[in-house]
C-alpha cells in the first residue's frame, strides 16, 4: 500500500511532505559558503492502551513490520473532540546522531546534538521538519554513511538532555533526560529509525533499529523515518452537570489542575528521565528499561484547561486530555475552579446572571480502586475518570448558592 492512505483503521496516516536542511558550515567568512543537505523525515507513535484492567504486560511490537497501532505524531489527536486540544505538531525534537567508523571506532565530534523543529504552513504551502544542527558545524562532522539517532519529543518539556554509549551507540544507548515536566504534552522517546526511500516505509521499519544512511552531496535526496514510545501515561478526563442541577443552574469550566501523587506523597514538579535502549533485529521492545527520579522539592500542578470564558458543561460529557510521568502513581489529584450561572437569561446576559464565581472542588482519585487490581499506573496506558457536578443540599430556586456544588467521580 503507498504512503497516501491509511494502512487499516488503527494504521500509519498517510505521508505529510515534511522537508528538513541541514545547515553546514555557518559563517562569516565569504570563502566558506553555506551547504545544505535535503531530507525528509516522518515521526510516528502508538496510540495509548485503555487501561481497563490491571496493564496486560509490557508494551511489545510484532516483526518484521511497523505496528499497525502507529500514527504520524503530528496527527496523533488530529480529528478529536477533546476541549484542551491543541496540536502537537509544533513540538521540536531533541536528537542525538552518532556515527560509526571503521572498526567501530565512533568519529568526532560525537554525538552531534540537534533538533527537528516542525514548520507548520497553510495550504497550498508545504509545512516541513526543519533539522537544526549546533552553528556553526564544520563540513567534515557531518559524514555520509551510516548514522545512529536517539531522542525525545516534547523538547520544550524538559530542561535537556545527555547520551553515552551502551556499550557502544549502535548497539543501544542511554537517554537521559533532565527536568522533563511531571505534568506534560506527550512525552516519546525515539524507538526505531529508518532511511528511505518513501516507497519502502510500508516494510521493514522496526522497533529496535536506530540506523539510517545518510547521503550527502548536491543531488542528495534523504529521507529519514522515526518510530516513538510514549514515557508517560494518558488521563482521560470526562465532566458533565448532573441533570436536575442543570435545569437550575448553568455551569462554565475555567481551570482544570492535575497533581499526582504516590504512597509517600505529591509528585514532584519535575523528573530526570533514564532510558536505556537496545538494539532488537527482530523488533522486539528496544526498550531495556525507565527509571524516572524525581528532582526539586516543589510539588507537580499541571493545568489541564484554562480559559478565562470558561467552557460550558452540559449533561453530556465534555473531554480533556492530558498526560503525566507514571512514577509510582497511585493517586489523581483533580482541582475543578468554574463558576456558576442561574437561568435568567437575558439580552444582557446571554449566560445568565453570575451568582458565584471561581467555585473550586478537589477530588483525590484512588486509581488503583478505581481499576482492580492495578498496583500503579503504568506508561503508554490510558486511564479514563468520568466526573459529575451536583449539588450536596436540598435546591429551591429561592434560595442562594450557599455552598459550591461538588464534583463526584464515578
Amino acid at each position: 500500500m503507498g504512503l497516501m492512505g491509511p494502512i487499516g483503521p488503527m494504521g500509519l496516516i498517510g505521508l505529510i511532505g515534511l522537508i528538513a536542511l541541514i545547515v553546514l558550515g555557518c559563517s562569516d567568512d565569504a570563502e566558506q559558503r553555506q551547504q545544505r543537505l535535503q531530507m525528509e523525515a516522518v515521526a510516528s507513535a502508538p496510540g495509548y492502551m485503555e487501561a481497563e484492567a490491571e496493564a496486560r504486560g509490557t508494551r511489545a511490537w510484532v516483526p518484521p513490520t511497523i505496528p499497525t497501532q502507529y500514527y504520524l505524531y503530528d496527527v496523533l489527536y488530529s480529528g478529536s473532540l477533546y476541549a484542551n486540544y491543541k496540536s502537537l505538531n509544533n513540538m521540536a525534537i531533541d536528537v542525538f546522531f552518532t556515527h560509526t567508523g571503521e572498526g567501530g571506532l565512533t568519529t568526532s565530534p560525537n554525538p552531534l546534538h540537534a533538533r527537528l523543529r516542525y514548520v507548520p504552513a497553510a495550504p497550498p504551502a508545504v509545512s516541513k521538519w526543519k533539522l537544526v544542527l549546533p552553528n556553526p558545524v564544520k563540513e567534515e562532522d557531518v559524514k555520509a554513511g551510516s548514522y545512529y539517532v536517539y531522542g525525545f519529543i516534547p523538547r520544550n518539556a524538559a530542561d535537556g538532555a545527555t547520551i553515552t554509549g551502551n556499550p557502544t551507540f549502535d548497539e543501544g544507548a542511554v537517554l537521559t533526560i533532565e527536568g522533563l515536566q511531571s505534568i506534560t504534552s506527550d512525552a516519546c522517546v525515539i524507538i526505531g529509525a529508518k532511511e528511505g526511500p518513501d516507497a519502502d516505509h510500508d516494510g521493514g521499519l522496526t522497533a529496535g533499529d536506530f540506523k539510517f544512511n545518510l547521503k550527502t552531496g548536491e543531488s542528495a535526496n534523504n529521507y529519514m523515518y522515526l518510530l516513538f514510545d510514549h514515557l508517560c501515561s494518558a488521563l482521560d478526563i470526562r465532566m458533565r452537570v448532573y441533570k436536575d442541577y442543570d435545569d437550575l443552574r448553568t455551569i462554565k469550566l475555567k481551570e482544570l489542575h492535575l497533581q499526582t501523587a504516590t504512597d509517600e506523597g505529591k509528585t514532584k514538579k519535575k523528573m530526570n528521565v533514564t532510558v536505556t535502549l537496545k538494539k532488537t533485529a527482530d523488533g522486539g521492545d528496544p526498550i531495556k528499561s525507565v527509571v524516572y527520579e524525581p528532582t526539586g522539592e516543589e510539588e507537580c500542578d499541571g493545568i489541564v484547561y484554562q480559559d478565562e470564558e470558561g467552557t460550558r458543561l452540559s449533561t453530556d460529557y465534555s473531554l480533556f486530555l492530558c498526560h503525566f510521568i507514571p512514577y509510582g502513581t497511585k493517586k489523581l489529584i483533580l482541582t475543578s475552579t468554574y463558576d456558576v450561572y442561574d437561568k435568567n437569561v437575558t439580552h444582557e446576559h446571554p449566560e445568565g446572571n453570575l451568582i458565584r464565581a471561581n467555585c473550586k472542588a478537589t477530588n483525590t482519585i484512588d486509581i488503583t480502586k478505581k481499576i482492580d487490581r492495578l498496583k500503579e499506573v503504568k506508561r503508554g496506558y490510558k486511564y479514563t475518570i468520568n466526573m459529575t457536578i451536583q449539588p450536596t443540599y436540598l435546591y429551591m430556586l429561592s434560595e442562594p448558592d450557599l455552598d459550591s456544588p461538588t464534583v463526584t467521580v464515578e
